[in-house]
């Protein structure tokens, strides 16, 4: 796949966007759910982390029972089970079906693996109340074709600047990128210090990435540098140096 240059003026309707992330943040809540229900921190009330799969564009949980994973491939919008990490049949294709819709899909998948659904809950500890459910809208990833493929990029991206980040700030660099669903950003674990990259530009008018301290569960207000800083032709260690000044 051809790399973009992921500066903010590569989207010319920002708005258009912004919907497709929407959708893709909307649809990975089942993601998360699976995650709260039967990932290895379920019920210890800890934050629902997920982790970023680079092969694949994809957000997974951890592994859950007997080898059993789900994923969100964001430039397809596609749900789908691995076993033991090779995707299983019957994927879910989210154009022109519901949350409503993915919820029956996945409710069946767990039934035919038989899962023990009493354990399936649909609460998430954060608000999810702004997000696509139930029946009344649908999906349409078909509509945001090129925005999907450049958040996926972009995330493509975002996940080997911190990988680098680490390695530059004494890591071993291999450490997993992971993605927090009730925001979709992603972050890693630098020097003492969480670094991040958030799709979403709530502080700037475009995604940017951040430092935040390690005990703190809240994305900061500033510590910033736009995204385009980073990707850019100029921006070559800049995250690096971010990353160290902190």
């Amino acid at each position: 796949m051809a790399e973009h240059n992921l500066s903010h003026l590569d989207v010319p309707d920002i708005q258009k966007f912004n919907e497709a992330q929407h959708q893709v943040h909307s649809l990975l809540q089942w993601v998360a759910r699976v995650e709260n229900s039967y990932g290895p921190d379920a019920g210890r009330k800890e934050p629902i982390r997920l982790r970023w799969c680079d092969e694949r564009r994809a957000i997974t949980t951890h592994g859950l029972i007997d080898g059993l994973e789900l994923e969100l491939r964001v430039a397809e919008m596609t749900l789908q089970f691995l076993e033991h990490g090779k995707p299983s049949n019957h994927a879910f294709s989210a154009e022109e079906h519901s949350p409503a819709h993915a919820e029956a899909w996945l409710l069946i998948e767990l039934l035919h693996r038989g899962v023990d659904r009493s354990r399936f809950t649909k609460k998430l500890p954060y608000d999810a109340s702004q997000l696509l459910s139930g029946d009344g809208q649908e999906f349409s990833p078909e509509q945001y074709s090129d925005e999907l493929v450049l958040l996926a990029e972009w995330m493509s991206r975002a996940a080997r600047a911190l990988q680098s980040a680490d390695k530059g700030s004494d890591g071993n660099g291999d450490r997993k990128v992971l993605v927090r669903p009730e925001d979709l950003s992603m972050e890693l674990l630098c020097s003492g210090h969480v670094v991040g990259f958030a799709p979403v530009g709530s502080v700037l008018d475009e995604p940017y990435f951040y430092v935040r301290g390690r005990d703190s569960q809240e994305r900061p207000r500033e510590d910033v540098i736009a995204a385009s800083h980073i990707f850019g032709s100029a921006g070559a260690g800049q995250l690096d140096t971010f990353v160290r000044g902190h």
